[in-house]
């Protein structure tokens, strides 16, 4: 028998915190089996390619901020409008992009990609200890000042067209923290 539980949570001075709560009680019953053999690798077959040493045809900057006296949320400065890419120059299909993210707000915010799974590559100027494919990555608040960021590599290799990303807050998104990338063929 034991508890899932949800741990302390704090997003930031700006944000929101969250208590430790227990979420349900487990219990397990039957007989038990015996652990299989330790894999000699963790990777797994068809995983998507660690993207870390692929050739980049751009870089792009990403600045997630917001009005702390008014519910009003903005990436690179802008509220979202579907009428806006947030990107003057489009993606082209089956590239690879470095993007750098940064939060220069009191609060985290989990960067949330439609559609695509990205690589991070490093938070806060710490390399990711291992390379894998996520959709939402917490980009952590300013500290003293200085923003918290996050590089991540994005391959376009599945589609053209609109690819919408967000914060994955929902009240942040419907304020306008949200935008998208025109990826051409």
């Amino acid at each position: 028998t034991t508890s899932l539980r949800t741990l302390a949570y704090s997003n930031g001075p700006q944000g929101d915190s969250y208590p430790d709560t227990a979420l349900m009680d487990l219990k397990i019953t039957g007989d038990g089996v015996s652990a299989g053999p330790t894999p000699a690798s963790f990777a797994l077959s068809g995983a998507l390619p660690d993207l870390s040493g692929a050739p980049l045809a751009q870089h792009r900057s990403i600045e997630l901020s917001e009005d702390p006296s008014a519910p009003n949320f903005f990436v690179n400065g802008r509220q979202f409008s579907m009428g806006a890419p947030t990107f003057d120059t489009p993606a082209k299909l089956g590239t690879v992009e470095e993007w750098t993210i940064t939060n220069t707000s009191g609060e985290d915010h989990p960067f949330h990609m439609h559609s695509n799974a990205f690589q991070v590559t490093a938070v806060n100027g710490i390399p990711a200890p291992y390379p894998h494919r996520q959709d939402t990555v917490i980009v952590p608040h300013a500290v003293n000042g200085t923003p918290g960021r996050v590089v991540i590599r994005q391959q376009f290799s599945d589609y053209p067209g609109l690819w919408m990303f967000h914060c994955h807050i929902a009240a942040h998104e419907d304020h306008g923290m949200m935008g998208y990338i025109q990826v051409n063929p």
